[in-house]
C-alpha cells in the first residue's frame, strides 16, 4: 500500500482558491439583475442601431427611385430633343433651299428688268429718232409750199387755229422771224391753206 503525503500548504492554496471561486459564483448568483442590465443595454444598442440602418436603407432606396425616374425623365427629354434637333435641320436646310430659290428668282428678275430697261432705252430712242425723222419731213413740206407760194398773194393760215385774219397772221410771222406757226396738237405738222 501506498501512502499518500499531503502538503499543508498546498491543502490551504487549494482551499483559498476554492473558496474565491465559490464566493465569485454566489455573488453571480445573487445579482443577476447587473449581467442582465448589461446585456439588456446591448441588446437595446443593437436594435437602435439595425433601425437605423433600416431608416437609412430605406431612405437611399427613396433616394434610388428618384434618381431611377430622373433619368427615366432625362432620357425621355433627351429623345425630344434629338427629335426636335433632327426637326430644325430638316427645317434649316428646307429654309436653304428656299432661300436659294429666291435668290435665283431675284437674280433673274434684277436681269430681266436690266434688259426690259435697255429694250425700253432703245425703243424711246427709235420712237425719238422717228418724231425727228417726221418733223424733219414735216418742216421740208412747210419749206416747199412757203417757196411755192406767190410773193404778193394771200397770207397761208392754220387749219381750226384761233388765228383767222391775214394781219394776225403777219404778226405772228413777224414775230417768229418770218416762220409759219406749227400745229402741236396734230403732232406737229402744220396745215396750211391758200386763201
Amino acid at each position: 500500500m501506498m501512502i499518500l503525503c499531503v502538503c499543508p500548504l498546498q491543502v490551504a492554496q487549494k482551499k483559498k482558491e476554492l473558496e474565491f471561486r465559490l464566493e465569485r459564483a454566489q455573488k453571480q448568483l445573487a445579482d443577476p439583475g447587473e449581467r442582465q442590465a448589461e446585456l439588456m443595454l446591448t441588446l437595446t444598442t443593437l436594435r437602435n442601431k439595425l433601425t437605423k440602418f433600416h431608416k437609412e436603407k430605406d431612405a437611399w432606396s427613396e433616394t434610388e427611385k428618384r434618381l431611377k425616374h430622373s433619368v427615366e425623365n432625362l432620357t425621355d427629354e433627351n429623345a425630344n430633343l434629338r427629335r426636335a434637333l433632327a426637326d430644325s435641320e430638316k427645317m434649316r436646310q428646307d429654309l436653304q433651299t428656299h432661300t436659294k430659290g429666291v435668290v435665283e428668282e431675284l437674280n433673274a428678275l434684277k436681269k430681266a428688268s436690266e434688259i426690259a430697261e435697255e429694250s425700253k432705252t432703245f425703243k424711246e430712242f427709235v420712237q425719238i429718232k422717228r418724231e425727228l425723222t417726221q418733223v424733219k419731213r414735216e418742216n421740208a413740206e412747210l419749206k416747199t409750199a412757203m417757196s411755192e407760194r406767190p410773193k404778193s398773194g394771200s397770207v397761208p393760215v392754220l387749219r381750226g387755229s384761233q388765228i383767222q385774219s391775214s394781219s394776225s397772221v403777219g404778226r405772228i410771222h413777224s414775230s417768229r422771224g418770218g416762220r409759219p406757226p406749227s400745229n402741236s396738237s396734230s403732232g406737229g405738222r402744220a396745215h396750211v391753206t391758200r386763201k
